[in-house]
């Protein structure tokens, strides 16, 4: 029997839109509970290519919402991208699916997105979220964002030229509900993800013009939905007016409090020699392994990447990770 039998005789689809999805590209940012899930139904909707960009490793409080990991992933340290490479490629061997396990800046984007012709958005912060947006308004790509917080789930479409940017419509704000004060549970996770599977399933068969330009909120919990229109591009945005792109000057981030977990990013311009690290902090105890080196200073878990990222676990003080980072790393030069 046909795989996507079922898929194709939905009218809207139908076996020519099947045939024109296996020849797209999807990029997904963020492989995270709304990621894990767009990538799933994505994979056995049967996308011709998938690509997957994620900066961080399994930890076992991702597993109650994040439907692509096993507790082994979380004991091993694995990388989101490539975890959910192996579970996907089990389900659907025919998707081409690449992976990135970097941090998306505003030096890297625009090549780690080059080959979409949709991007959806899984990432939980809005730096990241601009950084998107103004690749996508440059380069002409639809952009799915999706955000998720508590029991509450917001969808949007951004199209350039025939809506507003994400910047117009939140301001360049970086604030608003997240799942370190919320929580989050993993039916809005699913629904807020069907919901920009479907709007990308439109957009990949070339019936974006059945995309509603509006604002869908909903809470599942309270059994609440709401629709608002976009509204037009504001005269002076940066982006969608005079086309500056400002989120793509920035080479890297600084320090970002990531959600849910208390802790805190820090962004470096170097790449570290994790074997020489080790080394460095013997007294400390780290723990090395293929993707990261861990070790605990003043109390904190820290992790380190080779591509310059360091996670400060313990605390959302920028100031004390900052400090933390003076003291150990700062005067270390690697590569």
């Amino acid at each position: 029997m046909n795989r996507y039998e079922k898929q194709e005789l939905f009218r809207p689809i139908g076996k020519e839109g099947q045939t024109v999805l296996q020849t797209k590209t999807a990029v997904i940012a963020g492989v995270g509970a709304l990621g894990s899930a767009l990538a799933h139904q994505l994979t056995r909707a049967g996308i011709g290519r998938l690509i997957l960009i994620d900066r961080d490793v399994v930890e076992k409080s991702n597993l109650q919402r994040q439907t692509l990991f096993i507790e082994k992933d979380s004991e091993d340290m694995i990388p989101k991208v490539f975890a959910a490479k192996e579970r996907l490629n089990a389900i659907n061997s025919s998707v081409n699916i690449e992976t990135h396990f970097k941090q998306i800046t505003g030096h890297n984007a625009e090549t780690l997105l080059k080959d979409a012709d949709v991007v959806l958005d899984g990432t939980d912060n809005f730096e990241t979220r601009y950084i998107l947006n103004d690749v996508c308004m440059k380069n002409n790509i639809p952009y799915v964002y999706g955000g998720v917080a508590g029991s509450t789930g917001t969808v949007a479409v951004f199209l350039r030229e025939k809506t507003c940017c994400l910047r117009c419509l939140l301001g360049g704000r970086k604030s608003g509900e997240t799942c370190d004060a919320n929580g989050v549970i993993m039916p809005a996770v699913e629904i807020t993800a069907s919901y920009q599977t479907v709007e990308t399933l439109k957009i990949l068969i070339d019936q974006s013009n059945l995309i509603t330009p509006t604002v869908l909120t909903f809470d599942v919990w309270n059994r609440m939905n709401m629709e608002t229109k976009l509204p037009l591009s504001k005269s002076d945005c940066p982006v969608c007016i005079h086309h500056l792109y400002p989120a793509l000057q920035k080479d890297f981030l600084e320090a970002v409090v990531l959600c849910g977990r208390k802790t805190v990013q820090l962004s470096t311009n170097r790449i570290f020699n994790l074997k020489q690290l080790e080394t460095e902090l013997a007294m400390h105890h780290p723990v090395l392994t293929p993707f990261l080196l861990r070790v605990s200073v003043n109390g904190l878990d820290v992790a380190v990447f080779k591509d310059g990222r360091i996670h400060v676990k313990g605390t959302e003080d920028t100031k004390i990770a900052q400090e933390m980072y003076d003291e150990y790393f700062a005067r270390l030069v690697y590569e």
